[in-house]
Order: structure tokens, then sequence, then C-alpha cells
């Protein structure tokens, strides 16, 4: 936070000097404003080398997954562990409908309900 002050500060500044002096400014801000920033807030400084290659590596020795890799082949269908489905039986639903149409209503030959 006091490096964003800082910056403020210098910015503030830059137009009462020459320009040489303000490059100079710039240039140290640029070179030392990271340094500082991370030493105020208690974190490691790691340049772009360093992650690129980091990154680089992991990248070549990293395996895609836990298992071994092999050649792949064509999955057979119909060789899971279930086995293909069987035509249902609807007979007793059948049953089911009848017996509440004849509750409600009656039967095919019962006109009783129907008056």
């Amino acid at each position: 936070m006091s490096v964003y002050r800082t910056m403020l500060s210098v910015m503030r500044i830059l137009p009462h000097l020459d320009a040489k002096t303000q490059q100079q400014v710039i240039r140290l801000v640029e070179e030392w404003g990271p340094k500082i920033e991370c030493a105020e807030t208690g974190t490691t400084l790691v340049d772009d080398a360093t992650i690129r290659a980091i990154v680089a590596a992991q990248r070549l020795t990293a395996p895609s997954s836990m298992v071994a890799q092999g050649p792949s082949q064509p999955v057979v269908r119909g060789t899971g562990w279930q086995s293909p489905p069987k035509p249902q039986d609807r007979t007793n639903d059948f049953r089911m409908f009848d017996a509440m149409g004849d509750h409600m209503v009656g039967s095919a030959n019962d006109t009783s309900k129907l008056r």
C-alpha cells in the first residue's frame, strides 16, 4: 500500500523535475517498486524467467493422469456388466387400470353407475 502512496508522491513531483531526472526516477521506481512491495508484504519476488522454467519443466514431466497410458482399443458394444433390457410384461398394468375403471364407472356390461 505504501508503494502506491510513494508512486503518487513521485507522480506529483515529476512535473517539477527536468526530463533527465524524470527518466531516472521512472527507471528507479520500475526497478525497485516490486522489491519494495515484496519487502512490505512479506512475499517473495520471483522473476519471469524462473516462472517460465518451472512451467516448462512441469509440462514436460507431468503425466496426464495417474493411470499408465497404453494404446487405445475401440470399445465393443454389449460387453458391459448390464444385461440387455427385457420387454416388460404389461398385463398387470392392464389389470390394474381395468380394476380402477370397474370401481369408478363399472364394467363394460354394468351401466348402473352411468345414470
